[in-house]
């Protein structure tokens, strides 16, 4: 495979970035299906089968995308979609096509 002649970038690529991996497409499910938002690293952590420290990671970036925020501060962050942000409808309309096809 070449390698890509122009650098990858939340801003130039932000899918990548949201969905470059099985746990961030976790994390999305979860964020996008589960009752009882916004959650907490361990609860995303338990919820999705992924460590914590794989969760902090993926949640950064989702956050450097946009499609995830951070509420609350300290020990007590949690995180929920930005409903408001373009790339969120697209994500949910995947999930709900794949709900079609399951």
């Amino acid at each position: 495979m070449r390698p890509i002649a122009t650098k990858q970038t939340p801003i130039r690529s932000p899918l990548n970035y949201a969905l470059g991996t099985k746990a961030r497409v976790r994390i999305l499910r979860v964020l996008t299906r589960e009752p009882g938002g916004p959650f907490s690293v361990a609860q995303l952590a338990q919820l999705t089968g992924v460590t914590a420290q794989g969760v902090r990671k993926s949640i950064e970036g989702l956050e450097a995308v946009g499609v995830v925020r951070r509420i609350g501060g300290g020990k007590n962050h949690r995180y929920e979609l930005r409903a408001e942000e373009k790339l969120v409808e697209p994500i949910l309309k995947l999930f709900e096509a794949e709900d079609d096809v399951t």
